[in-house]
């Protein structure tokens, strides 16, 4: 009652029969009971038959016309479903019996489809978001090696989180991240020749390098090119000797060290950008080495490059720790631990160059301890040193057994080289595995190369555990 008030206005009456009068109308049977001649006349429009048969006619008004159904539009719209329902009841019964047309099983496929898609892409788009949360933890706790890692795994991460990458990898030295990331994220629309456009498709996706937002990014990407420019052309020097020495079509005694020294001294007297000096003094640092020039030479060369370029850390402060400890400057080569230590948590040269500190020391027990802990990190950072530093500790200690099962995941693993193959060697036969030196013999001998005559020295008691590996730039000879 109260809806129908709402909707028309009006109060309800409780006699069922009304007229517009103003007075009840009369029952009579004059005027009620109708022949049945009338019925035949077609008058039926004009009359309400009760449930007795008996008609009941309304005053003369002026009636409503009926609602007439949408689809037809020659029925009244059955309002028995409710007041705005818009159909008649035939064809109601039509669209209930309507088989399924080809376009409405198409509509369904097509649903199904779109559903399957969207399913695919929330699903990728979980795992996206997945690794930029790490990526953000991760980055959050200066662990820029596994921030780099996440964000690169995340597929389509969007041009604001690329910033994040571009900026970790710029400061861990993750440099070959910074170009893969800028030209995935980023579009340079002013490096297109005269005429050329990219395409949406180019740039779905992607952000203006040179928007005002991404100055920072721009900086970084420059910074990178320049670096990548200058170590191309102050390498070429040397590149050719560096080569031949790798192929062993030459010695190092060959190579012409003062001539390329004295370009490099050339070089760096006309040289005024950061990036030019940096890789100077660093290329001078690497002919040392490769012309076996010791220690002091390569320390001198690397500490001009962080006096004339200091923002490029990530290029000579590992190889400079390095050389502390060979020189025995063990304070200066701490700070060089800290400095890597605070400048990224994934670094761990840091705690490696710890461990070899306290070996150098004599702190056998203090180094292992360090290097195992790199070990328990293991499966995070893929450190694979600190197998052989935990080997030598070991060795040092007397535990030659131990010594063996850390050194046969280096000999074994990523970081096969002379030196872990000899130190293989050497704990095999301290070990009574003569069928495990037999193997290391013969791996060498398929690079021609002979098992070191440390070796024997050692097993004739002519060298000590302290001598090959706190005394010697090279533990194996």
């Amino acid at each position: 009652m109260d809806d129908y008030k709402e909707n028309n206005g009006l109060e309800p009456v409780e006699n069922e029969n009304v007229s517009g009068g103003d007075e009840p109308v009369q029952e009579t049977a004059q005027n009620a009971v109708e022949s049945d001649d009338n019925m035949a006349d077609g008058n039926e429009n004009n009359e309400i038959s009760d449930a007795d048969g008996i008609s009941i006619t309304p005053q003369e008004e002026e009636e409503k016309e009926p609602e007439l159904c949408i689809l037809c539009e020659e029925r009244p719209a059955d309002k028995s479903f409710g007041e705005n329902y818009d159909l008649c009841a035939v064809c109601r019964k039509s669209l209930i019996k309507s088989p399924l047309r080809f376009s409405g099983f198409l509509a369904v496929v097509v649903l199904f489809c779109v559903c399957i898609w969207g399913f695919v892409f929330t699903s990728s788009q979980l795992d996206t978001v997945s690794a930029v949360l790490d990526g953000d933890k991760y980055l959050e706790n200066n662990n820029l090696n596994r921030a780099v890692s996440m964000y690169s795994s995340g597929g389509n991460i969007g041009f604001k989180t690329a910033k994040k990458l571009v900026n970790a990898a710029n400061k861990s030295g993750y440099l070959s991240s910074i170009n893969s990331a800028v030209s995935t994220y980023f579009y340079d629309a002013s490096a297109l020749e005269e005429g050329e456009k990219l395409s949406f498709a180019d740039k779905a996706g992607k952000s203006n390098l040179n928007a005002p937002w991404n100055k920072k990014v721009r900086e970084i990407y420059a910074d990178y090119n320049a670096a990548m420019d200058a170590y191309e052309k102050y390498y070429a020097f040397l590149s050719q000797y560096d080569e031949q020495l790798y192929y062993g079509t030459i010695t190092a005694e060959e190579v012409p060290y003062d001539d390329i020294l004295k370009q490099y001294e050339d070089a760096k007297a006309q040289a005024t950008e950061s990036a030019d000096l940096a890789f100077i003094n660093y290329c001078e640092y690497y002919l040392a080495v490769i012309c076996q020039k010791g220690a002091q030479a390569q320390y001198d060369a690397l500490k001009e490059t962080a006096r004339l370029a200091p923002e490029y850390d990530w290029l000579y402060l590992t190889p400079l720790a390095e050389l502390n400890i060979r020189l025995g400057n063990y304070e200066e080569a701490l700070e060089n631990c800290e400095a890597l230590e605070k400048k990224n948590a994934d670094d761990l040269y840091g705690e490696y160059f710890r461990s070899q500190i306290n070996r150098m020391q004599g702190k056998y027990e203090d180094a292992l301890k360090i290097a195992e802990d790199m070990i328990a990190d293991y499966d995070e950072s893929g450190f694979y040193y600190a197998y052989y530093e935990a080997a030598i500790n070991c060795m040092l200690l007397g535990d030659y057994k131990k010594a063996k099962e850390y050194n046969d995941i280096s000999y074994g693993g990523e970081y096969l080289n002379e030196q872990t193959a000899n130190l293989q060697a050497l704990l095999c036969k301290l070990t009574d595995d003569e069928a495990g030196y037999n193997e290391v013999v013969e791996m060498l001998a398929g690079y021609e190369i002979e098992i070191s005559p440390t070796v024997e020295q050692y097993l004739k008691g002519e060298v000590t555990a302290e001598e090959m590996f706190n005394e010697r730039e090279v533990a194996f000879e």
